[in-house]
C-alpha cells in the first residue's frame, strides 16, 4: 500500500530539497548519514531508495575515497 506525503520543497545552497518525516525515515530504516539512491523515473516520478554504501569507484585495482562517490553520484542531476 503506497501512502503520500505533501512537502514542500525548499532551497539548500544551490540545490533544492525535500524533508523527509520521521515515519517514513523509521519505516525505510533510513537514518541522518545513510546513503540513499534517488533515480529519476521515464513517467517523472522520483524513486528514493535506501543503500547500505556507496559503490566504490576502482582505478588499477585501488578503491577511491567516499568524497569522490559523493561528488560524482552529484554530477548525475
Amino acid at each position: 500500500m503506497e501512502s503520500g506525503m505533501l512537502v514542500k520543497v525548499c532551497k539548500h545552497g544551490n540545490s533544492l530539497s525535500i524533508r523527509l518525516g520521521a515515519y517514513v525515515t523509521r519505516t525505510a530504516r533510513i537514518k541522518c548519514g545513510d546513503w540513499v539512491d534517488v533515480v529519476l523515473l521515464s513517467s517523472g516520478e522520483i524513486r528514493i531508495k535506501p543503500k547500505t554504501v556507496p559503490e566504490p569507484l576502482e582505478t588499477d585495482g585501488e578503491t577511491a575515497p567516499t568524497t569522490q562517490v559523493a561528488a560524482i553520484a552529484e554530477e548525475r542531476w
